[in-house]
């Protein structure tokens, strides 16, 4: 005579580990969904958890397999399902652990090699400085002109919203429209400050085609879920709370156009008027001063002082682009607001977001502190690489130790010819499209290595684009076939 119902039983060993209850039906299909959803939950949960911020994901998973068994269940758990309840769940703890002190001791080693390499690699970069070209001396190169081009052909003579020919592979990771439009607005603006401050015209129009379409349905949608199934908030304001991935990524572009333009354009009341939803005319209306201001508020409200992406999730790189969008309003405005914050911010990046080979984390969980997943070569290059070049602005001494142990993890040069050390140049990853090719590799070492100072290194990576893609055939056009925009931009 058992005490429980067959139901309670099942749905009481699913509570030892996702997945357990549907096993201790006994049932051909309850062991099938459930090693199905252990499986899930170990490898798929955790990598969603860390890309997309659905911090509950295993959660859910946990509580359908719960329920499930509840149905399921006709007759008390055979003695042979508590044997692979008791074995999966002694593989998920010796996993867990095993995977943490792996990646502890492989931290531990890099810092070792770094440490014993790092005074010779500063005096290499040191060495190879160029210094930047006066305002008067800089001009655009052949190859720059038609880049510019390809600049052009992706945000002019189209209405807002218009992405034909742009990458669509998904709206929430590092293949989302945002970035794209985000990368051609850095080009651009970068282009304009440096280059053409006399250059309005359609260069301005093909920048305000990228601010305004930031703010249709389809570019900042996406949060709405986000914010529900991260924090349990229905809140779809893109820019108010915890989403730095685009309050500081794409934040930072109508700030840039008003600094170069002299346009107070976005200044104005609502001059940005984002509407998340497809079928409402609900909008959300901001301008420049109230996204520096909304990202500046959130440094002293949050105990982390970071701010997260996806939900719970920070990223070191996303919050420089979110540092940087204050500090270019500071600069128009006379405020302080990065002066006063940076302090904490440092400590905080320094103490709590180093990982222990000295570098920063690429990403940890402000509510468990940890890193849920190890990232890959793409991830990791793709975070030394833009740390470098995003903080050089307001931490150069931070920026120069990332680029340089960073550009020492990815690249190396023998016989005068750059070569990866993170896999052959065709199996790597571009995160812009999650297609193979080295576009993001070669794209993103090639900015941060201009940004650093490090022209000629650049100019090596660029010809290596050269040897391993295909240029378009428009010759008067410079980009990449299988690149994606974000990389090309």
């Amino acid at each position: 005579m058992y005490l429980f119902s067959p139901s309670l039983q099942c749905a009481g060993l699913g509570l030892i580990c996702p997945g357990a209850g549907l096993i201790a039906t006994g049932k051909t299909s309850g062991l099938i969904l459930g090693i199905l959803f252990y499986l899930a939950s170990v490898t798929l949960a955790n990598m969603v958890m860390s890309m997309m911020g659905l911090f509950f994901m295993g959660a859910y998973l946990w509580l359908v397999s719960l329920i499930g068994a509840g149905v399921l269940a006709d007759n008390n758990p055979p003695l042979y399902t508590w044997l692979i309840i008791a074995f999966l769940a002694a593989i998920y703890v010796i996993k867990t652990i095993a995977g943490s002190k792996k990646i502890y001791k492989k931290h531990l080693a890099e810092r070792e090699q770094n440490e014993a390499v790092y005074d010779k690699l500063v005096e290499e970069y040191m060495h190879n400085l160029t210094e930047a070209d006066l305002p008067q001396d800089r001009e655009l190169s052949e190859d720059a002109v038609k880049a510019s081009r390809f600049f052009f052909d992706m945000t002019l003579n189209r209405s807002v919203g218009d992405f034909s020919n742009y990458d669509t592979a998904d709206q929430i990771l590092l293949s989302a429209l945002r970035y794209s439009l985000d990368y051609l607005g850095y080009g651009m603006a970068t282009m304009q400050c440096f280059c053409t401050p006399n250059f309005h015209g359609y260069l301005k129009k093909a920048q305000e085609f990228v601010i305004d379409s930031l703010t249709v349905p389809r570019i900042c949608g996406y949060w709405k879920m986000e914010e529900l199934w991260g924090n349990f908030r229905w809140n779809p304001d893109p820019i108010k709370h915890h989403n730095i991935m685009f309050s500081g990524w794409s934040g930072i572009l109508p700030i840039l156009f008003t600094g170069n333009t002299g346009d107070d354009k976005y200044e104005k009341e609502n001059a940005l008027k984002f509407h998340p939803f497809k079928n409402s005319d609900k909008w959300y209306g901001y301008n420049n001063r109230q996204i520096a201001e909304s990202i500046a508020a959130q440094w002293d409200s949050l105990e982390s002082n970071l701010i997260p992406c996806e939900p719970a999730m920070v990223f070191p790189w996303c919050n420089g682009w979110g540092i940087n969008t204050v500090l270019a309003y500071d600069r128009i405005h006379g405020t302080n607001y990065v002066e006063k914050a940076y302090p904490k911010l440092e400590k905080r990046l320094t103490e709590d977001w180093t990982n222990p080979n000295g570098k920063l984390a690429v990403v940890k969980n402000a509510r468990l502190g940890t890193i849920c997943s190890s990232m890959d070569n793409d991830f990791n290059l793709s975070s030394s690489f833009a740390v470098s070049r995003i903080f050089n602005a307001f931490d150069p001494a931070l920026a120069q130790k990332e680029y340089i142990l960073g550009k020492n993890d990815t690249f190396e040069i023998r016989d005068g010819d750059v070569r990866s050390k993170v896999g052959s140049w065709e199996t790597l990853g571009d995160i812009g499209n999650f297609k193979k090719g080295p576009g993001n590799a070669l794209g993103t070492g090639a900015v941060a290595a201009q940004e650093m100072g490090e022209r000629d290194f650049a100019e090596q990576l660029l010809k290596k684009a050269d040897e391993t893609m295909e240029r378009v055939d428009d010759p008067h056009c410079y980009y990449f076939k299988n690149a994606s925009v974000t990389s090309n931009a």
